[in-house]
């Protein structure tokens, strides 16, 4: 199981079960993060220092 975590809500915005630990697994796992999320900014946080 591979779970997608916002760090900054504590909550979990995606996730995907296989019965294998293969880089498949977490690529379902943000696919239906994008999916979900109606703007990259909602998924991605960057920060800037100057």
């Amino acid at each position: 199981m591979c779970i997608i975590l916002d760090t900054f809500s504590i909550s979990i915005i995606g996730w995907s079960m296989q019965d294998n630990l293969k880089r498949e697994l977490g690529l379902n796992s943000l696919n239906i993060v994008f999916q979900e999320s109606s703007e990259i900014n909602d998924i991605l946080n960057i920060d800037e220092m100057i």
